[in-house]
């Protein structure tokens, strides 16, 4: 049975890692952006959990923390949410790791001091996983979403949504940066036009 000290300080580590990766990409990002023309991100970026600013909030039924492996496994009725995003499963697995440490600004004595942080590495949602984002909504028998690769892959019965717009495969992988999906298995897909766009009629020109 895990200690309430334990339970504590693997929630706390998890909210650190949320911080973590978020700042640490934005600054990857930021010089990426400055050498190269911006590329536009997938519109299905928004269902990804690596690497925004807010923190993850995860309740389950339970959890258990891996100190030496750096992974927590939440297991049933999983439920998380990162701002605007709900991503929910019967087990999750977060997989961290630790950061270089890095010169701090402050000085004691001349010594300089340093911190070491973590990111988010890995996120594995297992069964009946269901993400869902303003009109946007995935579901699949398993979904990782990798930092390292910038990608969130879906596999068993994978279905993504916007709105009326549906894609359907085996497997779905969403690279988040750059701007596109691929679906293997099978792919289906619906179309749906948009209702109204029929060259403005009825409506005053500005």
């Amino acid at each position: 049975m895990k200690t309430w000290g334990g339970i504590r300080m693997a929630l706390g580590v998890l909210v650190l890692l949320a911080s973590m990766s978020e700042d640490l990409l934005w600054g990857e990002r930021q010089v990426g952006a400055a050498e190269s023309p911006a590329k536009q991100p997938s519109p299905f970026g928004a269902l990804d959990f690596t690497s925004r600013k807010e923190p993850i909030h995860i309740r389950s039924h339970d959890l258990e923390f891996f100190y030496n492996q750096k992974r927590i496994i939440y297991r049933g009725s999983v439920v998380a949410t990162q701002g605007d995003s709900t991503l929910k499963s019967s087990t999750l697995t977060v997989t961290y790791e630790d950061t270089a440490p890095t010169a701090a600004p402050a000085q004691t004595e001349g010594v300089a001091k340093t911190t070491q942080g973590q990111k988010i590495k890995e996120i594995i949602a297992e069964d009946n996983v269901e993400i869902t984002s303003t009109t946007r909504r995935a579901t699949s028998n398993k979904a990782v979403f990798s930092d390292s690769t910038r990608t969130i892959t879906l596999t068993g019965n994978a279905t993504l949504r916007d709105e009326a717009n549906e894609v359907t495969g085996q497997k779905v992988t969403i690279y988040i940066d750059e701007g596109r999906t691929t679906v293997e298995g099978d792919p289906k897909m619906i179309l749906t036009p948009k209702q109204g766009d029929s060259g403005g009629k009825g409506e005053s020109a500005r």
